[in-house]
């Protein structure tokens, strides 16, 4: 008897094994059939057919393989798709092998002569940490920076990735903002690559750098840039000091002025732009990220605690 309940066991556990690896089958190949139908329209130039994240992540490794391949097309358009797919699954995955594949797909696609390609690579991996940065995309960044094409964007990578070996230049890099517009350069101060350097350096516990990064923000006299624009600044550099400059807005009843002077509508408050940039930047965050707007004063006072239990 005890015999044919082991037998019986067994059978159980051999179907078993071929059920589920047949269901991983079939989500591999539902995975590749929707990423292959989705670029082939993209290719096509017909209406974009759009993979959503669950699909993705029914087999992201399959997935992967079949971005990466996509990844190296002709046109620009699927790259870019193939690289927003990767950073999707990057988002959701907690797979840290995966994730350093995909930032390092990012990272190559950051080089990508197509702007499409290269600034939506580079903007997506501001959302990565350290840790998830091999060796291998380490150095594709260093060099990046080191060479004479080096864009702002390289600089806030090498902070982004931790490339401590860089400050040095990063620090050659730096400018002073609070003259830099009378010095024949066009555009703000908070467009040039001086500025990203200084970001970089901030983010990897430069002293100096995170004191005059925050003082700059804080003196933008423009409230709209500063507060619609600059405090995602404050986000990235990461550090307490950061944190606690982002505390005051949260805690701050102040608007943002009306988007039409005719009409007395206030803008958007404060809050809610600082709600928005620290519950994407930092972790631990007692609230998860809503869109602008939707942060409710219960949420917003459990982020002002938890801001002072975490910076004092």
């Amino acid at each position: 008897m005890r015999g044919h309940v082991i037998a019986r066991t067994a059978m159980s556990l051999a179907l078993l094994g071929v059920a589920q690896f047949a269901f991983a089958q079939d989500n591999a190949k539902a995975v590749k059939s929707a990423i292959t139908e989705s670029m082939g329209a993209l290719g096509g130039g017909g209406p974009v057919k759009i993979v959503n994240a669950d699909t993705l992540m029914l087999d992201p490794k399959s997935a992967m393989e079949t971005l990466e391949s996509f990844a190296r097309s002709d046109s620009p358009k699927v790259r870019h798709f193939a690289c927003n797919y990767a950073h999707g699954i990057g988002m959701a995955t907690k797979d840290s092998g995966l994730r350093k594949r995909i930032v390092g797909l990012l990272v190559a696609a950051a080089n990508d002569p197509s702007a499409l390609v290269w600034q939506h690579a580079s903007k997506d991996l501001l959302r990565y940490r350290a840790v998830d940065f091999s060796g291998e995309a380490i150095a594709l960044i260093a060099a990046r920076v080191l060479s004479k094409t080096a864009r702002r964007e390289d600089y806030r990578l090498a902070g982004v990735a931790r490339i401590t070996s860089l400050l040095p230049v990063l620090g050659a890099a730096l400018v002073d903002e609070a003259t830099v517009e009378e010095n024949g350069y066009v555009g703000r101060w908070y467009g040039t690559p001086g500025w990203a350097a200084r970001l970089a350096r901030a983010r990897m516990d430069v002293s100096e750098d995170i004191t005059r990064c925050i003082a700059m923000i804080q003196g933008e006299a423009d409230v709209i840039t500063r507060v619609g624009v600059l405090l995602h600044d404050l986000g990235y550099i990461k550090q307490n000091a950061t944190l606690k400059a982002l505390a005051g807005y949260i805690a701050s009843s102040a608007h943002l002025p009306p988007a039409d002077p005719e009409f007395e509508v206030v803008g958007p408050a404060h809050a809610q732009y600082a709600m928005d940039v620290v519950t994407r930047s930092f972790d631990g965050c007692p609230v998860a990220k809503k869109f602008l707007g939707a942060y409710t004063e219960e949420e917003i006072a459990n982020v002002l605690a938890w801001i002072a239990d975490k910076t004092n």
